[in-house]
C-alpha cells in the first residue's frame, strides 16, 4: 500500500505589484516632424533602403554670358529712369545734409548716402529716390559676383573688375570722381560749388557701368571653353 502524500497549504497568488520593474528605455532623440511619403531625406543618415544619405547644399547654377549681359542691361535701364531725376537726388542730399547739419564735406560714400537716408531724410520723394540709388550700387555689387564667377580672368578682365569692386565698396572714396564725356551729369550740376559736392556721386554708376562694359566687351574674346570652366 503507498504511502500517503502530505500537501501543504497552497502558495498565496503573485501580485502584478510583486513583479520586478522593467528598465525604462531612454528616450530616443527627437528626428523632426515625421516627412510625407517619398519625401527626400533632409537629415542625413540611412534611407529606407539602407543606403548612407548625406545633407548637400547644391550651389545655385553659375549665370552665362547671355544672362550677365542681360543683367547689366536691366542695371542700365534702372540708372536711365534714375538719370531723369537728377535734380531730385541732389536735392534730396541737399536737404539730408541740411539736417545732418554737415555742409561742408562732400559727398564722398555709398555709405554716406545709406546713412543719410536711414537718419536724416524726413520725407517720401526724397527717400524715394535715396533708396532708387542705393538699389542700383546693390545691384552693381552683385554683379560684380557674377562676373568673377564666369571665368577666372585675364590681367585686363580681373584689374576692370577689381576697379568695380573697389567703387561699388560702401567705403570707398568717391569725392574725386568725374565721369567723362559722353556723360554729361557733372555739367548739369549747376555750379562750381555743386560739383565739388556732388560731382563723385553722380559720377559713380555710369563710371561703373562702362568699365562694366569694357569688361564684357574683353570676356566675350576669351576662347569658348575658359567661360565654360568659369572660376575655380
Amino acid at each position: 500500500m503507498a504511502p500517503a502524500v502530505t500537501i501543504g497549504p497552497a502558495a498565496p497568488p503573485l501580485l502584478t505589484s510583486d513583479l520586478p520593474t522593467p528598465p525604462t528605455p531612454p528616450p530616443k532623440p527627437w528626428e523632426g516632424p515625421p516627412r510625407p511619403s517619398g519625401a527626400p531625406d533632409t537629415h542625413g543618415g540611412t534611407s529606407a533602403s539602407g543606403r548612407s544619405t548625406v545633407l548637400s547644399h547644391k550651389r545655385p547654377p553659375r549665370m552665362t554670358m547671355n544672362e550677365v549681359k542681360e543683367s547689366l542691361r536691366g542695371v542700365e535701364q534702372k540708372y536711365k529712369l534714375f538719370q531723369q531725376q537728377q535734380f531730385t537726388f541732389i536735392a534730396a542730399l541737399e536737404h539730408c545734409r541740411e539736417n545732418a547739419h554737415d555742409k561742408i564735406r562732400p559727398i564722398s560714400s555709398i555709405g554716406q548716402v545709406q546713412s543719410y537716408t536711414e537718419h536724416y531724410c524726413n520725407n517720401s520723394t526724397d527717400r524715394r529716390v535715396l533708396l532708387m540709388f542705393l538699389d542700383i550700387c546693390t545691384e552693381l555689387s552683385k554683379l560684380c559676383q557674377r562676373f568673377e564667377a564666369l571665368h577666372s580672368g585675364t590681367p585686363v578682365t580681373n584689374n576692370l573688375l577689381e576697379k568695380c569692386k573697389t567703387l561699388v565698396s560702401q567705403s570707398n572714396d568717391l569725392s574725386s570722381l568725374r565721369a567723362k564725356y559722353p556723360h554729361d551729369v557733372v555739367n548739369h550740376l549747376s555750379c562750381d560749388e555743386a560739383r565739388n559736392h556732388y560731382g563723385g556721386v553722380v559720377s559713380l554708376i555710369p563710371i561703373v557701368l562702362d568699365l562694366m562694359k569694357e569688361w564684357v566687351a574683353h570676356s566675350e574674346k576669351l576662347p569658348r571653353k575658359e567661360l565654360q570652366h568659369g572660376a575655380t
